[in-house]
């Protein structure tokens, strides 16, 4: 599953809960883009990431909420 990240903050990227649990219950690697830069979490992984505990109101459709869900910011080295 892919997702884009607007910025990285204190050495970490923020991913909104549902985009993780999405990917936690198909058992996907979540990769996450900044500025042209990739980080791949394996689905193992995704569980263990510091939690903000704030509840977002979503701006589209239904009514719904999430959290933001933050990584350590570890892109993969660039090859050129």
């Amino acid at each position: 599953m892919k997702y884009t990240a607007k910025k990285v903050f204190e050495g970490k990227v923020s991913v909104r809960s549902y985009v993780v649990e999405r990917a936690i219950e198909k058992k996907e690697p979540l990769e996450i883009f900044v500025n042209k830069k990739r980080m791949v979490v394996r689905p193992e992984q995704l569980p263990f990431c510091e939690k903000t505990g704030k509840v977002y109101p979503a701006r589209y459709g239904g009514g719904g909420s999430y959290e933001l869900w933050d990584y350590p910011w570890e892109p993969e080295p660039t090859l050129f």
